[in-house]
């Protein structure tokens, strides 16, 4: 009978094949080490034997079969021309024997790996059965013949074909063609140089959550690095190996914007600093530091309490059981509700301050509000109520006043060191002024 006698593996149809690692991830390895052939070497021969036991009679020296077929009638397709004297199928060059089943042909797989944009081509090199590699001239006529113009410098690929050991069966790449990559532009941006996220809230020693102390407030010091500049790069056309233009694109990068009071330091210019004391004010992407802290809602579990270096703006109010620090003012956009407010400077209220028993405020300053109720109030300043205090305790090392026309103190007791000023006097009250003896 009539066999064919592959010296390579004829199942194998592809240069590499896919498969999955030992953590499931799916990577590329080499289909079959036998398949790689030089120019002239045998490919496969047709013989006939009587039995299975005559194979090892029609093998070529040096040579190893890894496959029998019976399917005779195969021709010599790209890459492999057929002896018909002694019946053996031949490489032209170097390549990648397969059997392509659609045309019932045996060729040769150009071993040319092209990358996804086309900018660089590698070559793939693997000892034949008889150590043979690819030459110089060999690879410069395949590049030719693919019409790729970008071929790298001819000692470069020599000095890479140098280094192959055609004793080792290990695969090469070899780089071959390069074009010029595209160089994508992006403007520039600012990237944060510390942590920009408040705290979820405090651990406390018995290992609770104080959900209250999330320190909302990021205090910043003058000259305290707050971001780092990312420069911005022009774009550029690339070329790929065959002479095509590559595009380029303009990224638009994820970072964030410089806002007032950031400055390039002295050392670096890519780092930026605060030039004020403050606290770290955030807007969108903007990234600023405001000498005043500012919260634009409540002061509540999603502020936490706040003690801050300078002055705080709260455009709500401050919500029972919550507490304002500040060494600057205190500007309270609506109310103060059995909370507890402190500031080294004034405090001012646009609506009332009131409580249940907690209600207190310390002021190194002034305190002005719309109305007090159930509070205990301290200032070294003046203390300015527009409409009435009821049922408080109040003590002012200046005045005290209640400045509408129906103003008036109800209740509670009052001390001033020089004057106690309502327009209208309310219920039994007790009135002190000037500071009490000791």
């Amino acid at each position: 009978m009539r066999i064919l006698l592959c010296y390579f593996d004829s199942k194998v149809k592809r240069i590499f094949t896919e498969r999955q690692d030992e953590n499931g991830k799916t990577v590329r390895a080499l289909s079959s080490i036998h398949n790689f052939v030089y120019k002239n070497e045998i490919v496969a021969k047709t013989i006939s034997i009587e039995s299975a036991e005559e194979i090892k009679n029609h093998i070529d020296e040096g040579y190893n079969y890894y496959s029998v077929e019976k399917n005779t009638a195969l021709k010599a397709g790209e890459g492999v021309f057929f002896d018909p004297e002694k019946g053996q199928f031949m490489a032209n060059n170097y390549g990648f024997v397969i059997i392509e089943d659609s045309t019932q042909k045996i060729k040769l797989l150009t071993p040319l790996q092209i990358s996804k944009n086309k900018v660089q081509a590698y070559y793939l090199i693997f000892p034949t059965k008889l150590g043979q590699i690819s030459s110089y001239k060999d690879i410069e006529d395949v590049l030719y013949a693919k019409k790729i113009l970008a071929i790298a410098e001819k000692e470069s690929i020599e000095a890479q074909l140098r280094e192959i050991n055609t004793s080792e069966k290990t695969l090469h790449r070899v780089l071959v063609s390069r074009g010029r990559e595209a160089v994508n532009g992006y403007d520039e941006y600012f990237v944060p140089m510390m942590k920009l996220e408040k705290k979820a809230g405090k651990f406390l020693e018995d290992g609770r959550i104080d959900f209250k102390e999330q320190d909302s407030i990021i205090e910043i010091k003058r000259g305290q690095e707050i971001l780092r500049k990312i420069p911005g790069v022009k774009a550029e056309e690339g070329m790929d190996i065959y002479g095509n233009k590559v595009t380029a694109e303009f990224e638009v990068r994820e970072g964030v914007l410089k806002g007032d009071h950031i400055v390039e330091s002295n050392g670096d210019p890519t780092v930026f600093v605060s030039d004020i004391d403050g606290c770290l004010n955030i807007e969108g992407k903007k990234v600023s530091v405001a000498p005043i802290a500012i919260i634009k809602g409540n002061v509540d579990y999603d502020s936490g309490n706040i003690d801050f270096n300078g002055s705080v703006h709260i455009m709500g109010s401050v919500l029972p059981g919550f507490t304002v620090k500040a060494k600057g003012d205190i500007l309270i956009d609506k109310n103060a509700d059995d909370s507890y407010l402190e500031a080294e400077g004034s405090v001012a209220v646009k609506q009332g301050i009131a409580g249940k028993g907690s209600m207190k405020v310390v002021a190194g300053n002034k305190i002005k509000a719309k109305y007090i109720l159930n509070a205990d109030i301290e200032a070294v300043g003046e203390i300015e109520i527009d409409d009435s205090i009821i049922n408080s305790k109040v003590f002012s090392n200046d005045k005290v006043s209640v400045t509408a026309k129906n103003g008036k103190i109800i209740g509670g007791e009052i001390i001033a060191r020089h004057e106690i000023s309502p327009t209208s006097r309310g219920c039994p009250r007790k009135t002190k002024p000037g500071l009490p003896s000791e």
